[in-house]
């Protein structure tokens, strides 16, 4: 397979997700954005509230009290247990959308960010919905 960012051919076990995109390089993003927050930049060299990618970076706060996450906000909860609250509009109760990812594979990584597979569905009775994935600690919606 190609990495659509490097451009060089890597065997498939060496992709973070399925934008194409090789670790190295999701590494190498990852880094160049944590120098370039301090400018207000984004790795894409645009304000981070400019950039379609790094806006939605989600920030991980356990929640021990249980009190309502903020949009974007990822981890656990009191009983231990995974969720998140995807950077998605306000609902219709003004309430975010929280999904309980105890269905899911979680896998934590070293910097302490999670990447969610499969995919997340959150849907209220209301109709409305979110869609997407948690990766490396970055909402993408679909």
């Amino acid at each position: 397979m190609i990495c659509q960012t490097c451009k060089q051919d890597k065997e498939p076990d060496q992709f973070h997700n399925q934008d194409h995109v090789c670790d190295d390089c999701v590494f190498r993003i990852q880094r160049q954005y944590e120098e370039d927050t301090y400018a207000g930049l984004c790795p894409h060299q645009l304000p981070m509230d400019e950039c379609s990618v790094c806006k939605n970076k989600g920030q991980r706060k356990d929640n021990p009290d249980d009190l309502l996450p903020n949009p974007g906000d990822y981890g656990k909860g009191s009983d231990g247990k995974w969720f998140g609250c995807p950077p998605a509009r306000a609902s219709d109760t003004d309430l975010p959308l929280i999904a309980n990812l105890s269905g899911h594979q979680v896998i934590e990584h070293e910097d302490g960010t999670i990447t969610v597979s499969p995919s997340i569905l959150i849907a209220k009775h209301t109709g409305e919905q979110w869609h997407g994935y948690l990766e490396r600690g970055f909402w993408r919606e679909v």
